[in-house]
């Protein structure tokens, strides 16, 4: 079965596609620009924090319950400070 013809805003939009990319043909191309510089290499990543760090950001990032913050990049270190004095704090008072 042949597809079901596309509606009627798709087909103008395309046939503007076409006059505008053969009026663009016509005309001299652009100057050459010279290639855009390679990126810079990407920083080495930092070392993992203890194991029991990582559990403890993750249950703050639970218990936050906010996608931004789940979807957010890795937290700064002053966080991380923060999550293993929570931990030494917690396993202090545990004794």
């Amino acid at each position: 079965m042949p597809p079901p013809p596309p509606p009627p805003s798709i087909v103008v939009f395309a046939r503007r596609r076409m006059a505008s990319s053969s009026l663009s043909s016509s005309m001299p191309p652009p100057l050459s620009l010279p290639p855009p510089p390679p990126p810079p290499p990407p920083p080495p990543p930092p070392p993992p924090p203890p194991i029991g760090v990582i559990v403890f950001a993750r249950h703050r990032l639970a218990s936050s319950s906010s996608l931004s913050s789940m979807s957010s990049p890795p937290s700064p270190p002053n966080v991380v400070v923060f999550a293993r004095r929570r931990l030494t704090l917690s396993s202090s008072s545990s004794l």
